[in-house]
């Protein structure tokens, strides 16, 4: 059985990669470079800190209009009010003002 832990910065934190299956060193990389390809999506969908992420298009105009979002993107967000619902808001999506007035996350000046 052969191992590998990879790490890359992704979603304003570390992503750490652990892989275990009796396959070579090339394939364990292989396998991991595709599991970094799906965070890398998910990045670049969803990402606070991207101003182009989808997420970012929802803070910055959905007030105003319409937004396109991914399948992906409407799964996470209704995953997560269903979070919300099912802890009685202990789990918030919606803290990131709170967040960048307390200086918790940066702060972004066109969603202030």
């Amino acid at each position: 059985m052969n191992s590998m832990t990879r790490c890359l910065p992704l979603l304003g934190s570390f992503v750490e990669i652990y892989i275990q299956a009796d396959i070579s060193d090339g394939e364990l990389i292989k396998t991991s470079q595709k599991a970094f390809e799906v965070v890398k999506l998910i990045h670049h969908k969803m990402s606070f800190h991207d101003p182009l992420s989808e997420l970012s298009a929802i803070n910055k105009e959905a007030f105003n209009k319409s937004i396109k979002l991914s399948d992906m993107t409407t799964d996470v967000i209704g995953f997560a009010l269903k979070l919300s619902t099912l802890t009685d808001g202990v789990f918030d999506i919606t803290t990131a003002p709170l967040l960048m007035q307390n200086d918790q996350i940066p702060k972004h000046t066109d969603l202030q």
